[in-house]
């Protein structure tokens, strides 16, 4: 029933591209994670990708982060080459629908937590390349994450949606798409979602549970409005002592231990 499907390619504009790059965790056997990522320049796939990850990660943050790294090298090429071809090119755009990697890919090393202090420092080669102003990255929330298409087994109205996208199918199996309202639809849904969501607002999502610590957690947390401070604020700040950042962690347990105590009478 979609033999007759062909890919389609238009270019709104050759100065600027955009990348859906996405990591599922641990998804196979071995426990290592897979990278999909897809690019246009408009409408239609120019370069996708589906691979296993080489590596072990420990975290979806860190399997986002490796994910964004191996496609480095599809990105820039692209550029270097629309370059060459005598269409210089804006900065990539990068979309992601995990928010402490793209801190870890916009800060490197200074967004680094716990969680991810033990990260490969070359996978902060994204911060450098993203300083250099040859991408740009930029929220996606996961509904839109076109990337998702090739880690995951899709089905029904989203695998639809995302192959008629990918390829800029007009007609399919069930008959004449507006490719076009689809594709206004889907801008209009990350743009407002960018709008309502600052992504340095995930220590607070983070705080707000008071069942489990997230993963995604990179920094310090809120607690009582105020953030307390991180092993990344003590090594950024000189003025900080170790003694400030225990003396915070102190009071950020003693707080919690006397709200579960709370609870319990």
């Amino acid at each position: 029933r979609t033999k007759f499907l062909r890919l389609k390619v238009e270019a709104h504009r050759l100065d600027r591209n955009h990348w859906f790059i996405d990591g599922a965790f641990a998804v196979h056997p071995d426990m290592k994670s897979h990278t999909g990522a897809y690019m246009t320049f408009g409408k239609g796939m120019v370069n996708g990708a589906s691979s296993a990850q080489k590596i072990n990660t420990t975290s979806s943050t860190e399997a986002e982060v490796v994910a964004v790294h191996d496609n480095m090298p599809a990105i820039l090429w692209t550029k270097y080459f629309m370059d060459a071809q005598g269409y210089p090119m804006q900065p990539s755009v990068v979309h992601q629908d995990n928010q402490s990697a793209i801190l870890l890919g916009t800060n490197g090393k200074g967004s680094s937590g716990k969680r991810t202090r033990h990260m490969n420092i070359r996978y902060f080669f994204v911060a450098d390349v993203q300083e250099r102003k040859e991408i740009t990255m930029e929220y996606c929330p996961t509904d839109e994450m076109i990337g998702d298409f090739f880690t995951k087994p899709l089905q029904g109205a989203k695998f639809r949606r995302f192959r008629n996208i990918i390829m800029n199918i007009t007609e399919d199996e069930n008959g004449p798409v507006n490719i076009d309202e689809i594709m206004e639809i889907h801008y209009k849904k990350m743009e407002d979602k960018r709008d309502n969501t600052n992504i340095e607002s995930k220590d607070e999502q983070c705080a707000a549970s008071s069942t489990k610590v997230s993963q995604e957690c990179v920094g310090g947390k809120i607690q009582d409005g105020k953030k307390t401070a991180s092993w990344a604020d003590v090594v950024r700040s000189g003025t900080h002592s170790l003694t400030a950042f225990h003396t915070s962690t102190t009071r950020t347990i003693a707080a919690r231990y006397s709200q579960l105590t709370s609870d319990v009478e």
